[in-house]
């Protein structure tokens, strides 16, 4: 692909000099609008980790009993796969990106999931899987007739976080809890969405300078 971007013959090569990098950008940050293979392949595996996480379909399903504990977290030890390894990876990507809407409270869990904002009581916390064995309870477990019930050691717990229940999203009371995705404004998660997010922006200040104007890339 360089070769022929550089030469328009495949087979040979010259020095570059241009970065990747800049090359990728969009157009409006001074690149040639190529698209990074890899970040293209990241935003396809957060499509199926979303899916495997909001999902009831039959691959998801199959996923979350082979590769995910009865706590709800990913399995720590080996197994033979093709796409697991990437897909375990991706669902930290997407995981850091979405939030929680709270209706009945049932489905999120208290502890692992973002409820509270963008980032979960765990890692807040820094919360080891160990510490957290056998400890699933779900946001229900604090909502009494549709009002928030805190313990003292979790309201303990969320000082030290530095995390508030008044950032929690709120549905309706009898509404199951769903996940939204933060970067885009209606919640939907799309590939486009998820590349955009993952990809290295350039500086605002370059943005509408192109490659060929070699002063900006020496």
């Amino acid at each position: 692909m360089r070769n022929f971007l550089w030469t328009g013959d495949p087979s040979r090569s010259r020095a570059t000099t241009i970065s990747w990098e800049k090359v990728c950008k969009p157009l409006n940050e001074g690149g040639l609008g190529i698209r990074r293979l890899r970040d293209i392949n990241s935003s396809m595996l957060m499509k199926l980790a979303w899916r495997i996480l909001i999902e009831v379909d039959d691959f998801a399903t199959f996923m979350k009993l082979k590769y995910f504990s009865r706590d709800g977290d990913t399995c720590q030890y080996y197994k033979a796969s093709s796409i697991w390894p990437g897909v375990r990876e991706a669902l930290l990507e997407v995981k850091s990106r979405s939030q929680w809407v709270i209706g009945n409270g049932a489905k999120a869990d208290l502890i692992r999931d973002n409820w509270l904002s963008s980032t979960s009581l765990q890692s807040s916390l820094e919360l080891t899987l160990p510490q957290l064995k056998g400890f699933n309870a779900k946001v229900n477990s604090i909502l009494v007739n549709n009002n928030w019930s805190i313990p003292l050691i979790l309201q303990n717990m969320l000082d030290v976080a530095g995390l508030s229940i008044d950032n929690v999203h709120r549905g309706a009371s009898k509404q199951e809890d769903y996940m939204v995705w933060s970067p885009d404004t209606q919640g939907r998660f799309t590939c486009k969405s998820a590349f955009d997010s993952i990809r290295r922006k350039a500086n605002p200040q370059l943005a509408g300078q192109r490659v060929s104007g070699t002063p900006i890339f020496t």
